[in-house]
């Protein structure tokens, strides 16, 4: 960016930021956000229903069952989930306390069945709890502080968060207790709406002081994993070495939370409805209660005699099965008197055996099985036929009223038998293992609320939900707006820097690579269930776009004024309007990743001092020549290499690898840098042995002595470097008039006079940074340029770092003699790296020895490896050596 340009840029992104934060205070990003999830979640693909999740309702007369009592078929219901081994049954709305509430047999049927749920309310009601209730639910369902790690306290800061805007006061509203010391567990039910109204997510734990209240649905999912170990840390919750029931496999399970540290829910697709399936339960219970009915009924009604005065066999069948059926009665009574409820250890008072379990479902087996034999005796034709036979010989034997009744009873049970056959061997298989959320379609008794899908949801549908989410651990993984904040910061940053000829293009690009981030997160949300927030990022950074493209258009127009007003008067008027025509196509504009090589040539002042002293100012033509082969042997390794040289001069080259000079890579740009330093080198050398005569000893006669003088031959001393530039070209040309202009505008900072630093340091004739030596290599793997790392290097006070390494030629051309040299370096610092530094200096005055090439950096390291043998190491040294500037 151009200094002219920090200004205004920097007005668009404050007064942006500005406008941004007040929509935002506004709640209208909040809103956008809220929407977008709602539309995104009825995108996702999730399971139409988990199989071993069901939905049930209880409502009689909404059946038109109006002689069944709600509480009996709640009884009943949980019987017939007990036989069919469902994992647990969940009360989602707490039944308080009523005198219509003392049904006996449903209070012990929760403790029969073993594993059914009451919710609790965390909202302030008038039911109060007594001390003794409030201590005995306390010990029961909250969880211990010793089961649960929270060091930073974040659930009571979210539970504080949660309080603030729900209408109610703390409290605890609990079922009738009798109902809650029979029950096996519990949770609080309450769901708690976003600020429109709509139900997102739901904490899976809250606290208030030192009361620890698991979410109803969360509750459910511990029992089954034998409520482990909790560890609530920023954005997630962990349980602790769960076991998986059927592999057996034990892991931690993290649940990721989002910023308030609420878990997300992932709603089923069946969460668009409100079916629920407890209608087969109704028409099990009645069929089971017109079946025993029946058989009351014909043991004291019209009792048929046959020739010998016995009664038919219809009547002791029915005699049998309802005896039969009083002794199960009276053995489930029997083991409803020992269910005396839970000890605050979660152990039952008295325990009923499985055995004895076991023993109950089996009497009830055989009573169908014999239910089953009563109907395949037909005995209503036997019936029939008798009467029809009796009633010949004596029309008045029987009332037409006692025979209409046997004949209904038997009729009864066979019909309620085929209904209770049919549903029982297809609940039998649906409902074992699952989970049963039981709610009721009465509205005083059963609340209503809104989820993504916009359409009234019964609450304990949403319990069930929740706990689909845990069980599949199907989890949506909230990430905090700033990554996508940082992301497309970033992505503006860079795509500034994008030019192009055409500025609509370049805008273009901008908002499509703005599009393509956030529809990135949108895709991450629908198919792998990480969320984050959009609507502020994309109108933040649509709104800079936007400003910095109308501001462009002016920055372009007003350029192209100034431009025109250089060449205004110059060129004939018809070339002025055509320039002014093509301007646009004249001015190009592209960021540029270059390679900078930097010649610095020593021992060229003492040589000119030199040649001055021994030829007393009469040069001879042979510097002359040295001085002109120079320069162009120089020039013309680097024009062969396709480098654009800013500046050449023998004590100064400056030569750039970029996009100008069509190289579109990082790689061969580095390649050509490195390519060209070498043959700088070698035909540097060839030069000076060429002339080998100019560089020797002379004696020079003075007036007072004679002294022996030496002509140093020049030596150049080469650093690479690469970094980003933008570069812009204008040409305007004319028959009559040449206004060609190249330049390279903000090149790359290469501050390569602390660079230089390093040669000196070393000795070295090339070094290079070790990500330019990387680009070089990968770009010419099969021949790769051979050099060795010299230090980690700190210029001055600066905090930056760089490694540097020394470049000592090419593969193919580098002598076996060298190689063996190299190596046993590369071995001394592989020591030295590792701090053995009696073995480095060994190795780096064994590779002096060698002689192959002058190995001054080996001597330097040796030195410093026998001072930290002696001194020891610098304290928090890191390997980075300091030079100073």
């Amino acid at each position: 960016m151009k200094k002219k340009d920090i200004i205004p840029v920097s007005l668009i992104v404050v007064l942006t930021s500005l406008f941004v934060l007040l929509l935002n205070y506004l709640s209208i990003f909040k809103n956008l956000d809220f929407r977008l999830y709602d539309k995104l979640s009825n995108l996702k693909k999730n399971e139409i229903n988990h199989p071993d999740i069901k939905y049930l309702y209880l409502d009689s007369k909404a059946l038109g069952y109006s002689d069944m009592d709600i509480f009996d078929l709640y009884a009943d219901t949980l019987l017939h989930l007990k036989e069919y081994q469902s994992k647990a049954v969940v009360f989602t709305k707490p039944i308080l306390f009523s005198s219509a509430y003392t049904k006996n047999d449903f209070t012990k049927s929760l403790q029969f069945n073993g594993n059914v749920f009451f919710p609790l309310s965390i909202n302030k009601n008038d039911f109060i709890l007594s001390p003794l209730e409030k201590k005995y639910v306390l010990e029961r369902f909250f969880i211990d502080e010793e089961r649960l790690s929270d060091s930073q306290n974040l659930l009571e800061k979210n539970s504080k968060e949660i309080d603030k805007y729900r209408p109610y006061e703390y409290g605890l509203t609990v079922s009738k207790n009798d109902f809650m010391v029979h029950t096996k567990s519990s949770g609080f039910s309450d769901l708690f709406a976003d600020s429109d109204g709509l139900i997102r997510r739901v904490p899976l734990i809250y606290k208030n002081q030192n009361d620890i209240i698991p979410n109803l649905a969360f509750s459910i999912f511990c029992d089954l994993y034998n409520n482990p170990k909790i560890t609530v840390k920023n954005n997630k919750l962990i349980l602790h070495k769960i076991k998986n029931p059927e592999s057996g496999e034990v892991k931690n399970l993290t649940i990721p939370l989002d910023n308030k540290g609420n878990m997300l829910i992932n709603f089923t697709t069946a969460s668009k409805t409100n079916e629920c399936q407890l209608i087969d339960f109704f028409k099990i219970s009645k069929a089971e209660w017109i079946i025993k009915d029946s058989l009351k009924k014909i043991n004291e009604g019209l009792r048929l005699l046959d020739q010998n005065n016995q009664e038919l066999p219809y009547y002791f069948s029915a005699k049998d099965l309802l005896n039969f059926s009083n002794q199960i009665e009276a053995y489930r009574q029997e083991l409803y008197q020992r269910l005396n409820g839970y000890n605050t250890n979660q152990n039952p008072k008295e325990i009923i055996s499985e055995y004895e379990y076991s023993y109950y479902f089996n009497l009830r087996k055989q009573f169908y099985s014999q239910i089953d034999n009563f109907v395949k005796s037909k005995h209503l034709s036997q019936v029939l036929n008798h009467i029809n036979k009796e009633l010949k010989e004596n029309p008045k034997l029987y009332s037409k009223e006692e025979i209409e009744e046997l004949k209904n009873n038997l009729t009864n049970i066979d019909s309620a038998y085929i209904d209770y056959k049919n549903l029982n061997i297809s609940l039998n298989s649906e409902y074992k293992d699952s989970i049963c959320f039981i709610g009721s379609k009465i509205s005083s008794q059963e609340d209503y609320s809104l989820t993504t899908s916009r359409k009234l949801q019964s609450n304990s549908k949403i319990q069930g939900d929740i706990f689909y989410t845990l069980l599949s651990g199907k989890f949506i993984t909230y990430i905090n707006f700033y990554w996508i904040l940082l992301a497309s910061g970033i992505l503006f940053i860079l795509s500034y820097f994008i030019r192009f000829k055409k500025l609509w293009l370049s805008f273009l690009i901008r908002a499509l690579s703005l599009l393509i981030l956030h529809g990135i997160f949108i895709l991450l949300f629908v198919f792998f269930d990480i969320y984050t927030t959009l609507s502020l990022t994309f109108t933040y950074f649509t709104i800079i776009y936007s400003l910095l493209f109308a501001y462009q258009i002016l920055k372009y127009w007003n350029d192209k004024k100034n431009i025109l007003s250089l060449v205004k008067g110059k060129l004939n008027s018809n070339r002025y309007k055509e320039i002014y025509k093509n301007l646009p196509k004249m001015i190009s504009v592209k960021n540029d990743y270059a390679l900078c090589l930097e010649v610095k040539v020593e021992n060229l002042p003492s040589f000119v001092k030199a040649a001055k002293i021994v030829y007393q100012s009469k040069y001879p033509q042979v510097i002359s020549d040295f001085y002109q082969k120079y320069i162009n042997v120089i020039s013309k390794v680097i024009f062969e290499n396709n480098g654009y040289v800013e500046k050449l001069r023998p004590e100064a080259i400056k030569v750039f690898f970029t996009d100008i000079e069509k190289i579109s890579s990082k790689e061969e740009k580095a390649y050509r840098a490195f390519k060209t330093a070498l043959e700088i080198i070698e035909a540097e050398n060839n030069l000076i042995k060429e002339y080998s005569s100019l560089f020797t000893s002379h004696s020079v006669i003075s007036q007072d002595n004679e002294s022996l003088v030496t002509i140093k031959a020049p030596q150049s001393r080469i650093v690479i470097t690469g970094g980003d530039s933008i570069s812009s070209a204008i040409n305007i040309n004319d028959d009559s008039y040449d206004f060609s202009s190249y330049l390279i505008t903000g090149p790359m900072e290469f501050d390569s006079s602390n660079y230089y630093k390093v040669n000196d340091f070393y000795h070295s004739s090339i070094v290079s940074t070790f990500d330019c030596w990387q680009l070089a290599n990968a770009y010419n793997s099969q021949n790769p340029f051979i050099g060795r790392r010299l230090d980690c290097i700190r210029f001055g006070n600066k905090n930056s770092k760089q490694i540097f390494y020394e470049i000592l030629g090419i593969s193919d051309s580098f002598a076996h003699e060298k190689r063996e040299q190299l190596d046993i370096f590369n071995a001394g610092m592989e020591e030295y790296l590792n701090q053995n530094f009696m073995r480095a200096g060994q190795l780096f005055l064994q590779s002096v020895k060698i002689n192959a090439f002058e190995d001054n950096l080996a001597i330097i390291l040796a030195q410093r490896c026998k001072n930290f043998i002696t001194n020891g190491i610098p304290e928090n040294w890191d390997f980075t050596i300091n030079i100073n500037i």
